[in-house]
């Protein structure tokens, strides 16, 4: 092969490779992604058939500044073309999630690649789950700070998993008892300075830290403990023994996890599995809860704490009418 038909091949190649696309964006779909992949390996053989017909002029003792300049500008256009193309393949990794290649919005502290669509739609599911949170991978939890600088989220909606995770994650949750009041659970970051007490950022209702009742004077009414005991008594409901959330099983197996990870048996509140209870009860195979609190949904084995979730309408009017009435 000579040089003129070698730069005809090049000039053939190069035009093919840009039909491709140059854009710093991944290849959209499987066969795309192999059209540039052939193209690289392409332009890789050029290079290298220039190397050796520049090798082989010289050992011929070729010499000539028009050989020695098409040389390099051919060169320099198969690499110019070659690295543009292989930085579409760089930008794009294989989400973990939808398995396609294209840009990752976040890394995993497991390296786990997520695009935006996916990071996206798993954190408004996990937010309006909230035991689903943290979040986490390989388990290994996620950093809210990195998650923020993807922007997959608004601000307010940012700060509504900021909320929702320290929700899922604090040994004693607070939560609002005012009934009417658009707020339910009242993140630590509204306290002012007394750690005993919390302003409801929904009504201004000031809130007892311990007890999750309207702030009163000395320590937490052992009667309003004893009541909510009894409510609980009546309902059927457990306590976890780590954080004291209340929790409601509607169906299913015996073995509970809270939300504050911690895995009980429903019918002793025992760790599970130190007790010698049955894993299931017959009546409990389907939903035996009273008619007029049959709304809260069942979650398999796991169960959500009911401070978040299952009896909280009861606990929310109970505290309501023993503090407000």
């Amino acid at each position: 092969m000579d040089w003129a038909t070698l730069s005809l091949v090049v000039e053939l190649a190069l035009a093919d490779a840009r039909d491709v696309g140059v854009e710093t964006i991944a290849p959209a779909s499987d066969a795309e992604m192999a059209a540039v992949t052939q193209h690289i390996a392409q332009l890789g053989v050029l290079l290298h058939t220039v190397d050796v017909m520049v090798g082989t002029d010289l050992n011929a003792g070729v010499h000539g500044d028009q050989v020695h300049d098409e040389a390099v500008g051919l060169a320099h256009r198969l690499t110019s073309l070659r690295t543009l193309l292989q930085a579409r393949l760089d930008v794009g990794v294989a989400c973990c999630v939808c398995l396609h290649v294209q840009p990752s919005a976040f890394t995993a502290p497991c390296n786990h690649e997520h695009c935006l669509p996916c990071l996206r739609a798993l954190i408004v599911s996990a937010t309006d789950d909230v035991a689903r949170l943290p979040l986490a991978c390989c388990q290994q939890l996620w950093d809210l700070d990195a998650i923020a600088r993807t922007e997959a989220l608004a601000h307010d909606a940012m700060q509504r998993l900021r909320d929702r995770t320290e929700e899922a994650t604090a040994d004693r949750p607070v939560y609002c008892p005012n009934t009417a009041c658009p707020v339910t659970f009242v993140s630590a970051r509204h306290i002012d300075g007394n750690e005993s007490s919390v302003v409801c950022p929904g009504c201004r209702r000031r809130i007892c830290t311990l007890c999750s009742a309207r702030m009163h004077e000395g320590t937490c009414d052992d009667a309003a403990d004893a009541s909510l005991n009894a409510l609980g008594a009546r309902e059927g409901w457990q306590r976890c023994p780590h954080c004291r959330r209340m929790v409601e099983l509607v169906d299913g197996c015996n073995h509970m996890t809270c939300m504050c990870r911690t895995e009980f048996c429903y019918v002793c509140a025992a760790r599970w599995k130190t007790c010698g209870c049955p894993h299931w009860h017959e009546n409990r195979w389907q939903a035996v809860a009273r008619p007029q609190h049959a709304g809260p949904q069942a979650y398999g084995q796991q169960r959500v704490a009911a401070g978040a979730r299952h009896p909280r309408g009861a606990i929310r009017q109970w505290l309501d009418n023993l503090h407000l009435g």
